[in-house]
């Protein structure tokens, strides 16, 4: 069955929403790092590859860190339901 107009553009919204959520992600960790992470930082080289998780920030004191979790944690949870809407199509 071909993909309808609005198949497509609900495909591409939940693409977009996942390559901003890896944006946001790469921005808590640039903030969790220039803030209370800052000791853990000074032990990276640069081009140092770590691959860091979303629990790794989950005991972050910083109210920001904590607003950002919140967020990536919704934009997932919109992904998915966005990807479960689109496969009952």
């Amino acid at each position: 069955m071909p993909i309808n107009n609005y198949e497509m553009i609900l495909q591409q919204t939940a693409h977009d929403l996942d390559r901003m959520k890896r944006e946001l992600f790469t921005n808590l960790i640039n903030l969790a790092m220039s803030g209370e992470l800052q000791n853990i930082n000074s032990v990276f080289d640069e081009g140092d590859l770590f691959q860091f998780e979303l629990d790794h920030f989950k005991d972050i004191k910083d109210i920001n860190i904590k607003t950002l979790i919140n967020l990536l944690e919704q934009m997932e949870e919109t992904i998915v339901k966005l990807e479960h809407a689109r496969n009952r199509m």
